[in-house]
Order: C-alpha cells, then sequence, then structure tokens
C-alpha cells in the first residue's frame, strides 16, 4: 500500500514513483538492459510535470 502520490511514470514498463530521481535511477536500469527505446515514448517527461502539477 503507498501512501504518497507517485506521478512519475516509467513509459516503458509503466512502474510509478514519488519524484524524477527515482524515476531517471529506474531509466538508467532499462537502458543497461538495453531496453529504453525514448523514440517510442513522445512527450513522457512533459506527461510527467504535469501529473505533478496536479498535485500541488
Amino acid at each position: 500500500m503507498r501512501f504518497q502520490a507517485q506521478p512519475f511514470i516509467c513509459p516503458e514498463c509503466g512502474e510509478h514513483f514519488e519524484n524524477s530521481k527515482q524515476l531517471n535511477g529506474h531509466i538508467s536500469a532499462h537502458k543497461v538492459r538495453k531496453e529504453w527505446k525514448p523514440e517510442h515514448y513522445g512527450e513522457w517527461e512533459l506527461e510527467n510535470k504535469q501529473r505533478m502539477k496536479l498535485l500541488e
């Protein structure tokens, strides 16, 4: 059970994170495993920022 909002979503696997630092660490793992294909994800960074603003 999660008690804090997790607006940052990984576009590769859909996992949610509390902040961009956690998401970036997670994305690094995708990159190491050669799973990261940024051309497939569109404006995912902008979408994460918009979700964060909704929580403010």
